[in-house]
């Protein structure tokens, strides 16, 4: 049996790859512009302010990719592999809706 909170974090890890940096940025931006961090003190002593902004950082990523898990990687991973799943008749017809409906305009 697997424990779920282990888990987690591998089927999750291309959202935690791809949001880490962004986050890491916004979170280091906002707490310097609110002064609560000194630019000079995360360039000469990186490690003494380095802890509390990857967990801080930690705190906004993992719900982040949590939700960008659910909401995106899941649904375009089910709607890819139901596609390649499906034979050549179900392929060509789920084409032809989704060319349909972006070429579809409204009629006046």
């Amino acid at each position: 049996m697997q424990a779920r909170g282990a888990v987690w974090p591998g089927e999750a890890s291309y959202s935690i790859y791809m949001l880490r940096m962004p986050v890491f940025w916004i979170v280091k931006e906002v707490l310097m512009r609110a002064d609560l961090v000194d630019r000079a003190a995360i360039a000469e002593a990186p490690r003494a302010v380095g802890g509390g902004l990857v967990l801080l950082c930690l705190a906004v990523l993992l719900p982040l990719a949590h939700l960008s898990h659910a909401w995106f990687e899941t649904p375009a991973r089910r709607g890819l592999s139901t596609l390649l799943a499906a034979s050549p008749e179900r392929r060509r017809a789920a084409r032809a809706r989704l060319q349909g409906a972006g070429s579809r305009a409204p009629q006046p």
